[in-house]
């Protein structure tokens, strides 16, 4: 069984692999996992220089860690997460990780919420 740290680091190593994110000079990334019955979608932003660029992580992989992440963590008799969101800062490699077990549109990013949720998953590391 794979631990909940190593499950983050695949996770992580997921969204890197992504094919959004290759050629982007990114600074810092934020993305949002919604998970459903049965599914697992997700989005976010790329923080550049003077830009922000929504992204998504690809491949076929990614739901599937983010579901075993969830099952590693979640209590007997609880549902789990509903959300996860996953912060990277590149110069460093430093990591956030928060859930949303109450709240399934915590951090939904839609039309009417694009530009208000584009600056509060703004990543915010301390130095």
């Amino acid at each position: 069984m794979t631990d909940a740290d190593e499950l983050v680091g695949l996770v992580c190593k997921a969204i890197l692999a992504s094919d959004k994110l290759v050629g982007l000079d990114w600074e810092s990334l934020s993305i949002v996992f919604d998970l459903g019955v049965g599914s697992v979608s997700n989005s976010g932003f790329a923080y550049l220089t003077d830009e922000v660029v929504p992204v998504a992580a690809t491949g076929s992989v990614v739901g599937d860690y983010v579901r075993a992440l969830r099952d590693a963590l979640k209590q007997p008799d609880q549902p789990g997460f509903s959300e996860m969101l996953i912060q990277i800062r590149r110069r460093d490699g430093r990591l956030h990780v928060d859930f949303e077990y109450d709240n399934p549109k915590r951090w939904r990013i839609g039309p009417t919420s694009f530009v208000q949720m584009r600056e509060t998953l703004r990543p915010v590391f301390p130095d």
